[in-house]
């Protein structure tokens, strides 16, 4: 009988929890490309994955020229995922080692995300990798 009368008392507490929305934060990626070969500039974006699903894609630019933007994330640990992507005869394609490129031209990694929080990424062509800056 007490537990019943427990388990009755809780379910206002469990069901509040259910409708409590998580908490927000705001990241700021900012991207740059270093050396790239004259001809082989193309106009990219951004593909942001958050726990394997895309959350945003970022602005179109040519990839010489610095890039930024913000997206709202889920505070907390979260895996994320930036993806270049290239717009190559017309169409929009990752820029990875399976396309053709020489390396793949993406972040993957697990972030605690705050209040606010930022990202500055460096797709080093002369090194073939990505540096988190």
């Amino acid at each position: 009988m007490k537990l019943k009368l427990l388990f009755l008392l809780a379910i206002p507490f469990i069901m509040a929890s259910s409708f409590v929305k998580p908490k927000k934060g705001k990241l700021t990626i900012t991207y740059t490309t270093v050396g790239t070969n004259e001809g082989y500039s193309y106009v990219s974006k951004m593909n942001v994955y958050i726990d394997g699903s895309l959350v945003s894609t970022g602005p179109e630019k040519d990839q010489q020229q610095k890039n930024s933007f913000s997206i709202t994330v889920p505070q907390g640990s979260h895996e994320i995922k930036c993806l270049l992507l290239a717009l190559y005869q017309g169409k929009w394609e990752e820029r990875t080692v399976d396309n053709d490129y020489s390396f793949d031209w993406k972040y993957e990694g697990t972030l605690d995300f705050k209040k606010k929080n930022s990202l500055e990424l460096e797709f080093n062509i002369t090194e073939n990798k990505v540096v988190v800056k």
